[in-house]
Parts: structure tokens; C-alpha cells; sequence
């Protein structure tokens, strides 16, 4: 059994504010829920960007959905077909006309049938990678996934890899942990104006605000990581790493970031993660974030 998180064990979670407590007094909240996709197809006619998820895979991204109304929600996902999909059902599952089953393409049709303009599920290309296999470090990357040890890779060695072959954007650890803050800072700067918004009583807007994101594994693990070793150091970082048994994130596995507004402060971000075996936690982290803790892994330190 890993240790939690927390200083002094389990029992301690009760003295840090809870999510409930939080949205209590809350004037306003935006909710981003990071996670990886789903099982996916092994279709070879297909290229990456086309793959899709398995009905398995569908099925048990559908039953992570826990949206009633999803009005002021949006999926994201990276470009390849299966991260949206994966979001998009997250989102969606809780509703009546969603099976588990659809296409990405049935999923955006049947999301859009009420929308005007646009569409539920977009792209976000700070949820994406690009491997060149042609480049060395790339190489050591797939290599590493094939042995399973993606995790110590990233965290050890991938920045000064990259660094010593002048790789300014790849699959690194500063690199993904820089992509996800930039998603979490840009919601940041529009939580004052979404505060206004549902403060307004014309606009008829509840107070959560909630954001779907789906990824791959070795991308949104990295902002966490980045989070815990800021604040907790190396060692607390190493722990989450063994929790994931050095790997990743499992199928639609991952965290959420909460972003909460109260009436005369300044917005408040908080990350929380648990991750549990057979209904025992393993491992879970429950902070709050300052910004300065995000501008430093914007700048990549």
C-alpha cells in the first residue's frame, strides 16, 4: 500500500478544504476534468489521427459521466479522433440518447442537433504530441512506453535529452507540463468575466462551468507531477509515479482541476487526484495551487 499524500496519512483530509465546502460559498466555479482516452481500436487501415475507441472503450467512458445538464459543458481532446470521442462521451454519457457506442462522428451529431452554432466537442492542441521517429530522443521515447517505464523516463531524463539535442517542443517532461498550465491559466484569466456572468441573474447561468479534456497517456500526467513536485517535493513526485505503477494514467484515468470564485477574492485553483485498489486509496493529492506555481511550470522551471 502507498501512503497518501497527505503529511500524516489518510485521516488528515479532513482538515484540508473539501470540494463541497469550497463550491459552498463559491460565487462561481469552472471545473476542468484532464483524463486519458479510452481502449482503443487496433485498425490498421486506419491512421492514428482516425482511430477510434473499442465499444469496451466506449462504454467505460460513458459510465465516468456524471452530467445532468450539460449546458455550460464542452469536450476537448486532442486531434486524434479517440481522445474527442473519449471526452465527448465523459461529458455526454449520462444522457438518455447516448449509448457508449457512437462514432465520433454520430457523437457530435447527435450533441449538435440543439446547437445553433459550433460544437460540443472541439480540439485543443495543448492535449496532443508529436512523435518524429526520425529524431534519436523520440526513439528513447517509444522505448521507454514499450518497457513501461514512461513515467522515469519523463521525469528523469527527458528534459536534458531533449535539451542535448535542441529539441525546443517534444514529448518531454517540462514540454507536457507547460501544455496543460497553459490550459488551466487561459480558464484562470476567464473566471473573473465568468464570475460576472453568472452573477448577472438575466443570463440565467448556474455557477459550474465545467470543461471535458481528453489526452493520451504521458501528457496530463506531467502538469500534476509538475504540481506535486513543486509542492511536495521529489520524493512525494515518486510516490505518484509508483502509485502508476511508472506507466501512466490507466484508460480514462486522471484528475480535475477546480477554479473557484468567491465574491471580492481573487480566483483560487485547486488539483485533485485519487487513485484507488479494490476501494482503498493508493494515492491522492488534494492542493490548492498558487499562481506562481503555474507560471513556473509555464516557464518551464
Amino acid at each position: 500500500m502507498f501512503r497518501n499524500s497527505f503529511e500524516s496519512g489518510p485521516d488528515n483530509i479532513s482538515k484540508l478544504t473539501k470540494k463541497k465546502e469550497r463550491y459552498e460559498d463559491a460565487s462561481s466555479v469552472i471545473e476542468l476534468n484532464f483524463f486519458r482516452h479510452g481502449d482503443k481500436e487496433t485498425d490498421k487501415s486506419k491512421s492514428d489521427l482516425e482511430i477510434e475507441l473499442t465499444k469496451a472503450g466506449g462504454k467505460e467512458a460513458a459510465a465516468k459521466s456524471k452530467t445532468k445538464n450539460m449546458g455550460q459543458s464542452l469536450a476537448f481532446g486532442s486531434a486524434k479522433n479517440r481522445a474527442q470521442q473519449t471526452a465527448g462521451l465523459v461529458m455526454a454519457g449520462s444522457s438518455e440518447c447516448i449509448t457508449g457506442e457512437e462514432s465520433l462522428a454520430e457523437l457530435k451529431k447527435i450533441l449538435g442537433q440543439e446547437l445553433k452554432v459550433g460544437s460540443k466537442i472541439g480540439i485543443d492542441k495543448h492535449l496532443d504530441y508529436v512523435i518524429d521517429m526520425k529524431r534519436p530522443y523520440d526513439q528513447q521515447v517509444m522505448a521507454a512506453f514499450r518497457k513501461g517505464e514512461i513515467l522515469p523516463f519523463l521525469f528523469n531524463d527527458s528534459d536534458r535529452l531533449a535539451k542535448a539535442e535542441d529539441i525546443k517542443e517534444g514529448f518531454t517532461y517540462s514540454g507536457m507540463a507547460r501544455e496543460i498550465a497553459l490550459i488551466v491559466d487561459k480558464y484562470l484569466k476567464v473566471a473573473p468575466r465568468w464570475d460576472k456572468l453568472v452573477a448577472d441573474d438575466k443570463n440565467k447561468y448556474t455557477k459550474i462551468m465545467e470543461r471535458y479534456l481528453g489526452s493520451h497517456q504521458g501528457i496530463t500526467e506531467m502538469f500534476l507531477a509538475k504540481v506535486i513536485e513543486l509542492i511536495k517535493g521529489v520524493e512525494e513526485r515518486n510516490l505518484f509515479q509508483i502509485a502508476l505503477n511508472n506507466e501512466g494514467f490507466g484508460f480514462v484515468e486522471g484528475y480535475q482541476v477546480q477554479i473557484i470564485n468567491k465574491a471580492g477574492e481573487k480566483s483560487k485553483v485547486y488539483v485533485f487526484y485519487k487513485k484507488e485498489d479494490d476501494g482503498k486509496i493508493v494515492y491522492q493529492f488534494n492542493q490548492e495551487i498558487t499562481p506562481q506555481i503555474l507560471d513556473q511550470i509555464i516557464k518551464g522551471k
